[in-house]
């Protein structure tokens, strides 16, 4: 990937991107992402890695 004309406006474009999902991921019930499991990635793993996500860039956004 090349570099944004935006500089880090699309860093934060990306970040707060990220943040939006792994909360629509967290909040959404076991049995629906289960019906996206593709037998490489379960919901349980997908819930986990929403997690520590959505940890990591609270902290960094000092929530």
């Amino acid at each position: 990937m090349t570099y944004s004309r935006y500089g880090e406006l699309a860093q934060a474009f990306v970040m707060d991107a990220l943040v939006k999902f792994s909360k629509t991921v967290l909040e959404t019930p076991n049995e629906k992402l289960a019906m996206m499991d593709n037998g490489i990635v379960t919901c349980e793993i997908w819930k986990g890695v929403a997690a520590e996500i959505n940890q990591k860039l609270a902290r960094y956004q000092g929530k």
